[in-house]
């Protein structure tokens, strides 16, 4: 792992910890899955068709957006909405929080992007987010460890 990496984590650990119950196993960096996709399609082709890419990629649960920050602690899942500024991250506001017992966690590999796909054992539905493969020098791999996705 670099030692960017474990700075930036250590960064995004001391913004979430105060917004946490028990110590921070993970944490790392997401977006809405397709938004990558979107973004492009939007910036290049057509913003409406931006729009119904994003709008397809959740069944039920919260709907996030932007950069998201996911934390792992060893009772609970917690997904917050953050901003970034300079290199620094802050949380915006929590999104949702899981205890890790009541969702299955999974992976699935793009071509560009690694996806985490969490499954809510209640109704709330399933959360797909996505993280950036390409240069993040494994960036999210300890929350997919520590999810046993």
């Amino acid at each position: 792992m670099s030692d960017k990496n474990d700075k930036c984590r250590a960064q995004l650990r001391e913004v979430t910890q105060p917004h946490c119950d028990g110590e921070i196993q993970a944490v790392g960096i997401f977006q809405q899955k397709g938004m990558l996709g979107a973004g492009l399609v939007s910036e290049y082709l057509s913003p409406l068709a931006g729009k119904f890419m994003k709008r397809g990629n959740q069944d039920g649960g919260p709907k996030p957006k932007g950069l998201m920050l996911l934390t792992v602690t060893p009772a609970k899942i917690h997904l917050f909405e953050s901003s970034q500024r300079m290199g620094k991250h802050k949380v915006k506001r929590p999104i949702s929080e899981w205890e890790r017992g009541a969702v299955a966690a999974t992976r699935e590999h793009g071509a560009a992007t690694d996806q985490l796909v969490i499954a809510l054992t209640s109704e709330e539905g399933t959360i797909r987010l996505e993280s950036m493969k390409l240069m993040s020098g494994g960036f999210n791999e300890p929350v997919f460890e520590a999810l046993g996705a």
